[in-house]
């Protein structure tokens, strides 16, 4: 009995062993999978960056990645042209090399210990030419940003994201100023569903500040949570970020040259409901400074009531894949789609001046209409309902037509930028503009002595500030 149960023992020990040693093989296939996965979803999800894998080599206890990332955006990239126009180097500013080290599980030892998991990896951004002079250190050098994700049994991965601080100056001949870079660095922790089906996230960054010849941007103490699933193409779920202090300033933008927000708070909402979608969005900021204009507290909010899911899905898709005429072609097929459930969208706008609050509020809703009537304009006037109001102090609204006259004068040739006289001829003009509008009733004044406009359409009847206007619409 003895010898037979040493025997068992042995032998349950000995396939448990060869268990061990043929599992992390067939992992590393596993793995595989879901790392492709994950990355093809992050890149379509985005719509700001393409990732593509340049180098996979699948090992028994080890695989070893490479993956290029691009960056798409149009915003991000202006910043990322600006800095190779400033260090005079045609390098890719724009793409970044991502090595990865996947260790394969059952078990897996690591700085945390032994681990229970499907696979462990750890990727770092790799300096490229573009970038070594500014993060001061070699090409190919590991040390912008690392990654820790720990990919579970069950299609889940926990991620950890570290970026060290940095403050680096670069001296670039010829330049009008020089680059700084302030980053104080990064912390964040997510949660994700491969293919990346719902994710949470808690990310902190204490500061940043970029300085390029002509342009400054500057956070503060920036905080950001999502918790969010995906519906097809949507998100819905809960955002919200807080910033201390933003700053923003380019010297060649022909209106607002420099912004300045602080104690800033996002949030977002959005969930689907049947087949419609809904949002929320909300924005307060304690203070706003507009270039040399200081103003008060600036809130900002936005509901969006009963999309077409597919439709709206669909338009997205559509934005991202195709451009051009085809991109205008399929866009209109999902149109009259989009709107079949109906919709209601209401906006809040105010900002708080010394002479009284600057209001913009609208309301648009669009009652349900069946397939045929979508090409009845008359069914969908009487469908419609809209109401704008706008409330001026009178120094914004002098402002707001002295910069409309400026931009008017330059555009006709009638003065150039340089001109000395051109702001007192704007505001002469902005007054005579002014004047005008209040004698044609188009804006009324209220009894703080701000200027008010009201638009309103329902029922097919269209009026403004009360006075009946007649609208004419095709049969």
């Amino acid at each position: 009995m003895k010898r037979l149960a040493l025997f068992m023992t042995s032998t349950i020990i000995l396939l448990l062993a060869i268990v061990l040693l043929v599992a992390p093989y067939f992992i590393g296939g596993m793995i595989k999978n879901q790392y492709e996965e994950l990355l093809a979803a992050g890149s379509l999800q985005q719509g700001m960056v393409q990732v593509e894998t340049t180098r996979y080599q699948r090992g028994w206890w080890h695989s070893e990645a490479e993956t290029v990332v691009e960056v798409i955006d149009e915003d991000l990239l202006s910043w990322a042209i600006a800095y190779r126009d400033a260090i005079e180097r045609d390098a890719g500013v724009g793409r970044f090399t991502v090595q990865h080290r996947l260790s394969h599980g059952p078990f897996i030892l690591s700085q945390q210990g032994l681990q229970w998991a499907l696979a462990l990896i750890n990727s770092e951004v790799v300096v490229s030419e573009a970038w070594a002079d500014i993060f001061n250190e070699p090409v190919g050098q590991r040390s912008p940003l690392t990654l820790t994700t720990r990919l579970g049994w069950q299609g889940k991965a926990d991620m950890q994201a570290v970026s060290p601080p940095l403050h680096h100056t670069l001296d670039v001949p010829g330049a009008k100023n020089l680059i700084d870079l302030q980053w104080g660095g990064l912390m964040g922790q997510f949660e994700i569903d491969v293919p990346l089906d719902a994710m949470k996230a808690h990310i902190t960054a204490p500061h940043f500040a970029l300085a390029l010849p002509g342009r400054h941007i500057e956070l503060q103490e920036f905080i950001v949570d999502v918790d969010a699933q995906r519906n097809v193409m949507l998100w819905a779920g809960n955002a919200a970020a807080q910033l201390r202090y933003v700053g923003l300033s380019r010297d060649d933008a022909p209106v607002i040259h420099a912004l300045e927000l602080h104690a800033a708070t996002l949030s977002m909402h959005g969930e689907t409901f049947e087949e419609a979608f809904s949002s929320e969005l909300e924005f307060n900021a304690g203070r706003l400074i507009i270039n040399e204009d200081a103003y008060g507290a600036l809130h900002y909010d936005m509901v969006l009531e009963r999309l077409d899911t597919e439709a709206l899905a669909n338009i997205i898709r559509i934005q991202r894949e195709y451009s051009g005429p085809e991109q205008t072609v399929l866009l209109l097929e999902w149109v009259t789609p989009l709107l079949s459930h109906g919709l209601t969208l209401t906006k809040r706008f105010q900002l708080e001046t010394v002479e009284g609050p600057l209001q913009a509020n609208s309301h648009l809703s669009l009652a349900e209409v069946d397939l045929p009537g979508m090409s009845n304009p008359l069914a969908i006037l009487g469908a419609l309902q809209f109401e704008l109001f706008l409330r001026f102090p009178p120094a914004v609204a002098q402002n707001i037509l002295s910069t409309w006259e400026v931009r008017q004068l330059v555009a006709k040739d009638e003065a150039s930028p340089d001109d000395r006289n051109l702001s007192k001829r704007a505001q002469a003009l902005a007054e005579e503009r002014l004047a005008t509008l209040l004698q044609e009733g188009t804006l009324l004044r209220d009894e703080t002595g701000g200027y008010t406009f009201r638009a309103e359409l329902k029922q097919g009847a269209f009026s403004i500030n009360g006075v009946p206007f007649q609208l004419g619409v095709p049969r």
